[in-house]
Order: structure tokens, then C-alpha cells, then sequence
């Protein structure tokens, strides 16, 4: 909602991990509407469905799915099912990013 204040700002060095934005969004998103555990991480899981269900996903995309799912359960567990989007979305888009092919 608007009542969001900006935290601070991050410094130049740490910028955040393309589709870091949306992602955090939808994060947020799904734990208002009381999505968490083991639904929050099939829901963050399912944003790589369409491509392998399709076929054109490739063997390194289907890898770096599966990697970017058990650090997406790991983060989510540590935190009680309730993870900060921020962090979630940081390690998970990181991780798929140096996997996948480019």
C-alpha cells in the first residue's frame, strides 16, 4: 500500500538482480494474502513451470530451476514459512541468474 516507506537506499555495489522489483512485489503480495510455507514456495517454484512444461526450457534452465527451488525452501524454512521478500527475491534471482544459461 502507499503507506510503504522507501528504506534506505542500497549503495551503488549491491544493485539488485533483474526482476528483483517484481518479484519482491509479488512476494509481498502472496504473504498478505496469508500464502505461506509450502504454498509461498510452490507459487515462487511455479515461475519457472511455463518454460519446462512447453519444452523450450533446456537442460541448464531445468537445473537451475531445481537449484533455485531448494534455496527458495531453504530461506522460506529458515524463516518460519514467512521469509522477507527482499531477501528471498535476492537469493533466488541471484542464484537462477549465475545458473541459467545466459
Amino acid at each position: 500500500g502507499d503507506a510503504d516507506a522507501p528504506s534506505s537506499i542500497a549503495p551503488a555495489a549491491s544493485v539488485p538482480p533483474k526482476g528483483h522489483g517484481a518479484c519482491v512485489t509479488f512476494v509481498r503480495d502472496r504473504l498478505e494474502k496469508g500464502v505461506i510455507g509450502n504454498e509461498l514456495l510452490q507459487d515462487v517454484a511455479s515461475s519457472c513451470l511455463p518454460a519446462v512444461k512447453s519444452g523450450v526450457a533446456t537442460p541448464q534452465f531445468r537445473q537451475a530451476c531445481d537449484q533455485v527451488q531448494h534455496m527458495a525452501a531453504k530461506t522460506i524454512a529458515s524463516a518460519g514459512g514467512r521469509p522477507d521478500a527482499k531477501a528471498l527475491c535476492d537469493t533466488v534471482l541471484r542464484a537462477f541468474q549465475a545458473l541459467a544459461p545466459q
